[in-house]
């Protein structure tokens, strides 16, 4: 199953978030550092954060997120 996760990065000392749908936070990690360093090929990328993020809406009860930090 696919999950929605939201990674925070610096990109030549800029702050950018992307949204990456990967199987695992450790994945999502891996496609947020690739898909970066392509559309940055001359800067240096560093993922700081990635987090589960959960758009749908549920009966109420919370759901819990992971937090992955570099």
């Amino acid at each position: 199953m696919t999950n929605t996760y939201f990674a925070t990065a610096l990109v030549s000392g800029h702050s950018v978030g992307v949204t990456i749908r990967a199987e695992n936070i450790g994945k999502a990690f891996e496609l947020a550092q690739d898909y970066l360093q392509k559309r940055n090929p001359q800067s240096e990328v560093i993922v700081q954060a990635v987090q589960r993020i959960n758009n749908e809406f549920t009966d109420g009860s919370k759901v819990s997120s992971q937090v992955f930090q570099a």
